[in-house]
């Protein structure tokens, strides 16, 4: 069986490697990549099969150019934001036109596993957060 290969973006350390070590251990994913900080550049030469890109910061132009550009240098690869913190309803509609799903956390791995599969095999945007969110987002996305 060929493994799912992805890779994990975050400013923090320990949250890339923490989450790196989640994935490494489900049998069918591999995460690949360096621990380097350019992601549009390790992205183009890795081609994952996803990233999981946490946004954990308030320039939300910043990352919509580097979602942008991943979109254009590697459409095949499906990109899934991760945020701990509640996006409101005009980031997640502005984000989920960049990216293919968006995982609001904290989560247990299994849940994690699950929405990173349902991303990568159903090519439809997917949503895990609160489902007051999900409800306001259904109605106006």
């Amino acid at each position: 069986m060929q493994k799912v290969r992805g890779m994990v973006s975050s400013k923090e350390k320990v949250t890339r490697k923490g989450i790196a070590l989640i994935l490494n251990g489900i049998k069918n994913f591999e995460i690949v990549g360096r621990d380097s900080s350019d992601i549009l550049q390790e992205a183009f030469e890795i081609q994952p099969d996803f990233i999981l890109f946490e946004l954990n910061g308030a320039d939300v132009q910043e990352y919509e150019e580097i979602l942008h550009q991943l979109r254009i240098n590697c459409s095949w690869t499906k990109i899934i934001l991760y945020s701990c913190n509640n996006l409101n309803i005009q980031k997640i509609n502005k984000f989920s036109q960049l990216c293919d799903g968006y995982i609001q956390g904290p989560l247990m791995p299994g849940f994690l596993q699950k929405a990173i599969e349902l991303v990568c095999y159903s090519g439809r945007f997917f949503f895990l957060g609160a489902s007051k969110d999900l409800e306001v987002f259904a109605n106006n996305g």
